[in-house]
């Protein structure tokens, strides 16, 4: 399986709107548009995914929609609550090694989550702090002995190719 890690796009801070809580957060204009050129990116490379999960808070949830609409796989979308902030790198682990269908999976999640399971997946560093920025993604090779990290690209750079398709 290749396990694909997308950060969620930018979101307003909190007080911003009447935005009480984290979970409450969503995306802001700006993150609406970077997350629909960050769509456009992974298309450009000729992504497909058999499964999107997302975590269940708005900014997350919102910016799988975009990125699930230009793919034109909305019925691939799910929400997944292991993706939630505090994930642990090893009950994603769990979840893949369970997974036998997919062979290509999105995971749109949040920072230092993410970060944290690419230390953890690929290096083996239990207490990493891989910098993940805003609609940054990543690819992993999951193996039977080994993980391999095969893509991993900002979300400027997914941005600009993106924009390259228009």
């Amino acid at each position: 399986m290749t396990l694909y890690l997308l950060r969620h796009s930018l979101a307003l801070p909190l007080g911003a709107r009447g935005i009480a809580t984290d979970e409450e957060r969503f995306l802001s204009d700006e993150g609406r548009a970077l997350g629909a050129r960050t769509a456009r990116g992974i298309q450009a490379l000729g992504l497909e995914f058999d499964q999107i999960l997302t975590s269940p808070l708005v900014r997350a949830r919102q910016t799988a929609e975009i990125v699930a609409k230009i793919l034109g796989a909305q019925e691939r979308l799910k929400h997944c609550d292991v993706l939630r902030p505090g994930m642990k790198p090893k009950r994603l682990l769990d979840w893949t090694a369970e997974e036998k269908k997919a062979r290509h999976v999105l995971c749109v999640g949040h920072q230092p989550d993410l970060g944290a399971f690419i230390s953890y997946a690929v290096w083996k560093i239990k207490q990493g702090r891989f910098s993940f920025s805003e609609c940054s993604l990543a690819g992993i090779e999951l193996g039977e002995e080994t993980n391999k990290l095969r893509l991993l690209l900002t979300g400027e750079r997914l941005a600009q190719l993106g924009e390259r398709r228009r």
